[in-house]
């Protein structure tokens, strides 16, 4: 059985997102993917796998990316694609090891993440704008009377 979930969760607000995975997989639904701004799910029994997710800013190694995690115990839920890189769901069996279940080292490394994402949303943000703005301008110019 599937089950979707529509849930409008900001880029920046990782933490509330992995805890919403979390919770909905105690429930025994497991995370499938993300399409069209709703979580898809399949239902499984219970299960206490922690997610985390991580965005992957060049893809050119993603091989040794992904093989560094799934060394770690991390398997790899799903993937989505955005700019040049991908957000990538990791999800791991919870054990009483507290520090096998986070894949960032230290604060430092969640920063830069938010860095990056912020970039390239700002980015993305300004290049919508400049677009609007030139088509505004664009209408109201050949709106007007020549004469």
């Amino acid at each position: 059985m599937e089950k979707k979930v529509f849930k409008f969760i900001t880029v920046d607000q990782l933490e509330k997102e992995q805890e919403f995975l979390h919770d909905m997989d105690l429930k025994g639904w497991h995370f499938k993917y993300y399409k069209n701004l709703k979580y898809h799910f399949e239902q499984t029994p219970p299960a206490n796998y922690v997610y985390r997710i991580d965005y992957k800013e060049t893809l050119e190694d993603l091989d040794e990316y992904l093989a560094i995690f799934e060394d770690a115990g991390w398997e790899v839920v799903y993937s989505y694609p955005i700019f040049q890189g991908s957000w990538i769901y990791f999800r791991k069996l919870s054990t009483n090891e507290s520090r096998d279940l986070e894949i960032f080292t230290d604060k430092d490394s969640m920063v830069d993440l938010l860095k990056k994402v912020r970039t390239h949303w700002t980015r993305f943000g300004t290049a919508m704008s400049l677009l609007l703005l030139f088509f505004y301008n664009l209408k109201f110019i050949c709106l007007q009377d020549p004469y």
